[in-house]
C-alpha cells in the first residue's frame, strides 16, 4: 500500500537521473533517491508504523526459523516460541529507517531523516523480466514537474512510498520511493547551474510551464494504483 509522508524538508534529491555511484554488476542501473527531514514529533507516526511492521516481520521470521529447526531435528526443544529461538540463535535484525539529524558538533537537532530509494530498473535474477522505473514528481498543484528542473536542498515536499519487509540476509524493513510532491521549490545549487549571462531589464517570464507527464511505473500489482497526490 502506498503511504504519503507529512510535508518536510527535501535534501539530495536525485529524481530524474539515477545515481550510479554505488552501482554493482548485479544492479548496474543505479537508484533514484531523496532524503526527507521531519521534526521528531511529526516523524513519530511514521517511526511507529515502521517499528510495528518490523516487529511483525521479525516475529514471523523467528517462527519460521523455529519451525524449520524443529522439522530438521525432529524432536522437542526448550524454546518457548520463535522469539526465544531467535534470541538464542542470534537471528540478525537491521536498524529501522529514520535516523536522528545531528549538527556539526554531533548534537541531535530534534529532527529525523528518512532516506527513500528505488532501483532505476526492476529485473528478475534470470533476466526474463525487466522494467524501467521513474518516480512520479509533481508540484503543489498536482501538475507534472518539468524534469529538466532539479530540486535543490531546502525545498519542501511530501514523499509517496511503500514499506517493504525482508528476512534475508537479515530481518528488516525498507522505505521504497514512489513519488514526490514539491510544495516549495529552492533552485538547485550545483555547478551545472551556472550561466554565462547576467540579469538585464526585460520580461521576467518562464520559458515553459511544467509539461511533461510523469509515467507511473510500478509493479504489476501496483501498475493501476495512483500515487495519492
Amino acid at each position: 500500500m502506498i503511504q504519503v509522508s507529512p510535508v518536510g524538508r527535501l535534501e539530495w534529491a536525485k529524481l530524474f537521473k539515477p545515481e550510479k555511484k554505488f552501482a554493482t554488476e548485479q544492479k548496474p542501473h543505479g537508484v533514484y533517491s531523496v532524503d526527507l527531514i521531519l521534526p521528531k514529533d511529526e516523524a513519530a507516526p511514521l517511526l511507529k508504523l515502521l517499528k510495528d511492521m518490523d516487529d511483525a516481520n521479525y516475529k514471523q521470521a523467528a517462527e519460521d526459523a523455529l519451525k524449520a529447526h524443529r522439522g530438521k531435528n525432529g524432536k522437542k526443544d526448550a524454546f518457548k516460541d520463535g522469539l526465544a529461538f531467535a534470541k538464542a540463535k542470534g537471528l540478525e535484525r537491521n536498524d529501522l529507517p529514520g535516523k536522528p539529524v545531528k549538527d556539526e558538533n554531533f548534537n541531535e537537532t530534534g529532527e529525523i531523516k528518512f532516506s527513500f530509494k528505488e532501483d532505476a530498473v526492476w529485473a528478475k535474477r534470470d533476466g526474463s523480466w525487466i522494467k524501467e522505473i521513474k518516480p512520479k514528481v509533481v508540484n503543489a498543484k498536482d501538475k507534472a514537474w518539468d524534469r529538466t528542473v532539479d530540486i535543490g536542498n531546502g525545498s519542501t515536499g511530501k514523499i509517496a512510498f511503500v514499506i517493504n519487509s525482508y528476512q534475508k540476509p537479515a530481518c528488516g524493513v525498507s522505505i521504497k520511493l514512489r513519488g514526490v510532491q514539491v510544495i516549495t521549490w529552492i533552485e538547485y545549487g550545483g555547478s551545472n547551474n551556472s550561466s554565462p549571462f547576467q540579469e538585464e531589464e526585460g520580461d521576467d517570464i518562464n520559458s515553459e510551464d511544467a509539461v511533461l507527464d510523469a509515467e507511473n511505473m510500478f509493479s504489476e500489482e501496483e501498475e493501476n494504483a495512483d500515487v495519492p497526490f
